[in-house]
């Protein structure tokens, strides 16, 4: 650290404490990356998430996907991880019936921020329609289960 004074008075004085050289390489938009607070946050960073993420990344993470969609996307995210599921089965291991409104309200939001993919992109109405997790949805899901 550096230490300065207002001589001759000494009323005050200032402390400068450089930061790491490492961080200080870091453009605006990475150091930005690393306070999650929305699901486009959490979305942005799966995106481009490394082995590398703290703790602290982590726990953000897990707060924003439970505060907005509950304990039900880890696991979802994790039902899908081995192969991909029909939306009845994906229902059915969250122990909810195979209704519209369940599928809009624990499988949709998936589908949106890109962490699940439909199998048949070209018809999603396809009565063998099924949906895979996608590579930024095992992102989240390492980040979910760290």
């Amino acid at each position: 650290p550096i230490f300065d004074t207002n001589d001759p008075e000494r009323s005050f004085f200032i402390s400068e404490i450089p930061i790491h050289k490492e961080f200080k390489e870091l453009s605006s938009n990475q150091v930005k990356a690393l306070i999650i607070r929305t699901l486009d946050d959490v979305k942005h960073l799966c995106d481009q998430v490394s082995n590398q993420v703290s703790n602290q990344v982590s726990n953000q993470v897990k707060s924003v996907i439970i505060k907005e969609l509950g304990s039900q996307a880890k696991t979802t995210l994790s039902y899908l991880s081995d192969e991909p599921k029909a939306s009845k089965d994906i229902l059915t291991n969250l122990g909810l019936s195979n209704q519209t409104k369940h599928k809009q309200n624990y499988i949709d939001p998936l589908i949106e921020y890109e962490w699940v993919k439909y199998t048949i992109p070209t018809n999603i109405k396809d009565r063998n329609q099924k949906y895979a997790i996608t590579q930024s949805g095992i992102n989240l899901l390492n980040l979910l289960i760290s």
